[in-house]
């Protein structure tokens, strides 16, 4: 299975690194990988292994070598970087070439916000992919004619033309300062191999501090239209992916009108035209929160979009049947246990390469606010 993951970006050093570092890792086994083992600690563990020879024998593995069955196509969507983001981002491709299992590129370009940046990015990665699939479509034609040679129709070992799949694709996106916990496209790959109905999965999440202590453990509901008609979207972009289906069909694509809250609009138009989400009860990503964040250094703005959402899809304007809505979520979300503490392992990407830092946290609850990053941050200065 062939993932097509964008990674829109304006001036995202350092971050972009360890966002491409995570994307990367997908293809070969983290030196600890990611699980929900109960910690014997009660406060924060940080470990390194920047110099673990098993990472660093591990570093250059292929898909092939591991045994995994994905592939993956990076593209990062700049939009003119102005930090430094283009050089590393030219170096890192000029010494990072593409191979069979993980072909990394970048494109330097104006846009018309984030989401628009997506759009341009989904296009460019279907062309590039069907393109590639072109090539070996060829390859394959061209064995067949050798082959039906000594093969004639009507032996029982012939072998049929090469045809393009596109169901085997899964198209995503992971804003610079995010990052997809070890394994994360293994367990998606497995979801939608098992499930061909579903067209959309996601999943849980940790909000993090920018040097990846967690705040909050974030577990989620199945998606309701009914919840989403009256209150905000609860699923985390960094942990949605989607069939190619949904592009082909038109659909998979950001109304750039929207500037924070398009990946809601996005969602409830794709629910309302009847295609299927699935959640899975597991992390999937690291979102990366220092109060700069779209949808809360826009915060007007993005609660004047989702209210233009909530009339569109006609949800009721009663503020007491809006909250009435809301506290049945929370019922849901509580006998679903997502507000209880959680207890955490996980690696935490450094760099490009990637490196992993392993991170360990006992107790991690649901809540979260920003009062807490600067909390964790002041007892890690003073560690």
């Amino acid at each position: 299975m062939k993932f097509l993951v964008i990674t829109p970006v304006f001036n995202g050093m350092p971050h972009i690194k360890k966002c491409i570092g995570s994307v990367r890792g997908q293809l070969r086994p983290s030196v600890a990988q990611m699980s929900d083992v109960k910690c014997q600690r009660s406060d924060v563990l940080i470990s390194d292994i920047r110099s673990s020879a098993v990472a660093e024998a591990m570093a250059d593995k292929t898909i092939s070598e591991t045994g995994s069955k994905i592939d993956v196509q990076h593209i990062i969507q700049d939009g003119g970087s102005t930090d430094g983001t283009v050089e590393f981002l030219r170096d890192y491709m000029a010494q990072q070439p593409a191979t069979s299992n993980y072909q990394p590129s970048f494109i330097s370009e104006a846009d018309k916000g984030m989401y628009d940046a997506i759009n341009k990015g989904w296009a460019k990665a279907i062309e590039m992919n069907d393109a590639e699939r072109s090539t070996e479509g060829m390859a394959h034609s061209t064995f067949n004619v050798q082959h039906l040679i000594s093969h004639p129709p009507n032996q029982p070992n012939n072998q049929s033309a090469y045809q393009p799949d596109a169901e085997d694709c899964i198209l995503s996106w992971l804003n610079h300062d995010e990052q997809y916990l070890p394994g994360t496209l293994e367990k998606v790959a497995q979801v939608f191999a098992g499930h061909p109905e579903v067209d959309l999965v996601y999943g849980n999440y940790i909000i993090s501090t920018p040097d990846g202590l967690p705040i909050s453990a974030r577990r989620e509901i199945p998606l309701r239209m009914l919840y989403l008609r009256h209150t905000n979207l609860y699923a985390a972009s960094c942990t949605m992916f989607f069939r190619r289906k949904i592009w082909e069909a038109g659909e998979l694509k950001f109304d750039i009108n929207y500037k924070v809250a398009g990946d809601m609009e996005l969602v409830m138009r794709l629910l309302s035209k009847g295609y299927k989400p699935l959640h899975i009860d597991s992390y999937l990503a690291l979102f990366g929160a220092d109060g700069g964040n779209l949808s809360v250094s826009m915060g007007d703005l993005n609660w004047k979009e989702i209210s233009r959402l909530w009339s569109i899809y006609h949800g009721f304007g009663n503020p007491l049947v809006r909250k009435g809505i809301k506290a049945l979520r929370w019922i849901e979300r509580f006998f679903s246990g997502c507000y209880r503490s959680d207890d955490l392992a996980f690696d935490y990407a450094e760099d490009e390469v990637p490196n992993y830092r392993r991170v360990e946290a006992d107790k991690v609850t649901f809540r979260f606010g920003f009062d807490k990053i600067n909390e964790l941050v002041r007892k890690r200065c003073q560690d």
